[in-house]
């Protein structure tokens, strides 16, 4: 279950719901502390087929966290419209597809975040996302909130991104990424700003 601070009243979580005499895991929103609930609406294409409501439906990966400090939903204070989230696409009760999606309505509906990118950071506020894949020889980055992703390209080096820092209350864009190089034990940082 996802609470949030800076949007009172809404809840996701994954609910159950017996279909076919089978339990069905669907994920779920309320704006009003639990008192109506919702489906999700999941992105109308995946992988090329058409995805309804109820035989196709998203679930996203929310984890039981003990101390409330991180959640699993990601996002910013100061744009908390924009969220990202791991899930999976079920069709006929069958994970069909899983990855990364991006709701920009407080959670009510969810696109797909291109297969290739395995870990989004949300910068300046919302208006630029940047994207990194498992192993690193380009970024990936959007400034129109996901619908178009655009590539740099890093060099002939396969690089592991192992973790990345931003200071959202700063200014500067700068983003600092700790690398290690998939060949050798080399460590290494890509500066972006």
């Amino acid at each position: 279950m996802e609470t949030f601070e800076t949007l009172p009243g809404v809840i996701i979580m994954n609910r159950k719901t017996l279909s076919t005499g089978n339990r069905n895991a669907f994920t779920a929103i309320s704006y009003n502390f639990g008192l109506k609930w919702a489906h999700i609406v999941p992105p109308k294409i995946v992988k090329n087929i058409t995805c309804i409501l109820p035989s196709c439906y998203l679930k996203l990966k929310l984890e039981c966290n003990k101390n409330n400090n991180k959640n699993s939903i990601k996002f910013c204070k100061k744009s908390p419209s924009l969220m990202i989230s791991f899930g999976s696409i079920y069709r006929n009760d069958f994970e069909y597809y899983s990855g990364i999606f991006l709701s920009l309505d407080v959670g009510y509906s969810w696109q797909l975040i291109p297969s290739h990118i395995n870990s989004v950071h949300i910068l300046n506020h919302g208006s630029i996302l940047l994207g990194w894949s498992t192993v690193l020889t380009s970024f990936y980055f959007s400034y129109d909130l996901g619908h178009t992703w655009k590539n740099y390209r890093l060099g002939r080096n396969f690089l592991i991104p192992i973790k990345t820092f931003h200071d959202s209350l700063s200014s500067s864009l700068l983003t600092t990424t700790i690398t290690q190089a998939d060949n050798n034990n080399e460590w290494g940082f890509i500066k972006i700003d």
